[in-house]
């Protein structure tokens, strides 16, 4: 027998489901996709965020303390990204 045959020879017993969904089906597309562009929206508050850690919003370098002070312009020292003199 085929499975149409054993369907129909049940007499439609699994024609409808067993349960029905609480939300309609296009609820839960809706939702999902709003929960994906929250999260979205989340990681790219913290886009750039390396770079800014390493080079501070002012674009100068941070020094190898991290304490927030900027060496000069031009100058170079231990513990900038780029190198130095060592």
């Amino acid at each position: 027998m085929s499975l149409a045959q054993l369907v129909t020879a049940e007499g439609g017993k699994y024609a409808e489901p067993p349960f029905e969904l609480p939300i309609p089906a296009l609820a839960y597309g809706v939702i999902t996709l709003t929960i994906f562009l929250a999260l979205l929206g989340l990681l790219w508050t913290f886009r750039n965020m390396a770079h800014t850690l390493v080079y501070g919003h002012d674009g100068q370098p941070v020094t190898s303390s991290g304490a927030g002070t900027r060496v000069k312009p031009g100058t170079k020292g231990h513990g900038m990204p780029h190198g130095g003199d060592h």
